[in-house]
């Protein structure tokens, strides 16, 4: 089970409450930065260069990670090639709705592809213009590829239901890998600061308190997966009723930990992942598949569970135009 989340699709990671549970709870949180704002950190959001100078965001590079994914490049050029009866609609709102991103994020097969379909156009040298759908798409992809490469081990985290949905297929599956008890567990289990904080709190609070909150964030994934597994539907129940019991107690302690550090406002919301196992080949989930296929699985290798895209919001339900508020570039 993966420890450390990477935060897609954006350069700079929010300046929202929502994702303070992340820096509190996760053992590290990494972004997917261009180069150029590694060489040049006045090019980040004042939030987010401070985040990194505390050593609570990690820079994760895409030129220097994207040649050691196996494949990178085909097979998410086969998916754009699967999306021919789309194309039309996609060209269509590319008029309106588009966003940057990177070049230093995308190999060169990807860049002409899209450029090719009509799908993206050259801003400048280090920037194309990418529809918004596709463009979402990719940087799910690419986040997921990242986080299955050796020593990476990293669960994508995103802002918005939609972006989650590229990993799920379809908006019911997203809830159903939850039961109505297990979400509101979720809903309600990780305390934190109801504003967001400035990043050298975060870092004081962390480095008094160690991994008390990662520890507490790993030991609730634990019990759910563990109940989850349950097969009797009595025996779930009253093990589920235990589990709620034993996290009652075990937040009391988080809340206390927060009050006596001045954390004085608290709200309650999820921060885990939703564990569930890719769909096989054959499906119709084919960035899955190219997700797979670019970590250099075989395709339809359903041995092991993916931690699908946590995403982290106000009662499981923020909206997409909350979530790139402030953001531009991808």
């Amino acid at each position: 089970m993966a420890k450390s989340v990477l935060y897609f699709p954006f350069i700079n990671v929010p300046n929202k409450a929502w994702f303070n549970r992340k820096l509190l709870y996760w053992d590290s949180v990494s972004a997917i930065v261009p180069y150029e704002f590694i060489e040049d950190p006045d090019k980040l959001d004042p939030h987010m260069r401070d985040l990194v100078r505390e050593g609570l965001v990690r820079q994760i590079v895409p030129s220097m990670l994207i040649s050691k994914i196996p494949e990178c490049g085909p097979p998410f050029v086969e998916y754009l090639d699967s999306l021919a009866q789309q194309l039309p609609l996609r060209q269509k709102r590319f008029a309106t709705k588009c966003v940057s991103v990177h070049a230093d994020k995308m190999p060169e097969e990807v860049k002409e592809k899209l450029l090719a379909c009509d799908l993206a156009r050259l801003k400048d040298y280090r920037w194309l213009e990418v529809e918004e759908a596709t463009a979402n798409e990719y940087m799910a992809y690419l986040a997921a590829a990242i986080g299955r490469l050796p020593r990476m081990d990293l669960t994508p985290v995103t802002d918005s239901r939609e972006r989650l949905n590229v990993f799920l297929g379809s908006r019911e599956r997203v809830d159903s890998k939850l039961d109505p008890l297990r979400l509101k567990v979720l809903r309600k289990a990780f305390p934190s600061p109801r504003v967001s904080l400035n990043a050298q709190d975060i870092s004081r609070f962390r480095n008094k308190y160690g991994d008390l909150l990662p520890r507490f964030r790993n030991w609730v994934e634990n019990k759910i997966t563990h109940v989850a597994a349950i097969s009797d539907p009595y025996l779930q129940a009253k093990e589920w009723e235990n589990v709620t019991n034993e996290l009652e107690d075990e937040k009391a302690r988080i809340e206390s930990s927060m009050n006596e550090y001045g954390f004085k406002s608290l709200v309650f919301g999820d921060c885990c992942a939703i564990l569930g196992d890719l769909p096989k080949v054959g499906t119709p989930f084919k960035l899955l598949n190219a997700i797979y296929r670019a970590g250099g699985g075989e395709a339809g290798d359903n041995n092991s569970p993916l931690a699908y895209a946590a995403y982290a919001s106000r009662e499981l339900k923020l909206g997409t135009s909350e979530a790139i508020e402030g953001q531009e570039n991808v």
